[in-house]
């Protein structure tokens, strides 16, 4: 997949800027396989980013792992590498709603959030 992860913004008011908050300042190629380990699912992924910001440049090869264990089937539990810092992670689906994530960027911050998950149909 090709992507980037700054198509819009609200404020700089500039296409591809390499300071403040551009427009199409970051661009990605992702490769990514799912494997099946018994009733365990493992994912692995692949990436290269590129980035023209000169304040956080993350240029080079990221990566990461997603486990999804079967005695907790909505829980997947993340550890990635984005060209600079490590982070770790988790997401848990609760009564098929509650969406809980946290995250622990460069190891040391938390991060964390709370969603509920409406289906359409």
């Amino acid at each position: 997949m090709l992507g980037t992860s700054d198509p819009f913004t609200s404020s700089g008011h500039k296409f591809a800027s390499a300071i403040g908050n551009g427009y199409f300042c970051r661009y990605y190629l992702v490769a990514t396989k799912h494997f099946q380990l018994g009733r365990e699912t493992l994912g692995v992924h692949l990436s290269y980013l590129y980035n023209r910001r000169e304040d956080y440049p993350l240029n080079g090869v990221a990566g990461g792992i997603t486990y999804n264990p079967s005695f907790a089937p909505h829980l997947n539990v993340i550890a990635e590498y984005d060209s600079k810092d490590f982070a770790m992670g988790a997401t848990y689906l609760l009564f098929n709603h509650i969406h809980f994530q946290f995250e622990l960027q460069r190891m040391k911050y938390f991060s964390g959030g709370l969603c509920y998950k409406i289906y359409l149909k």
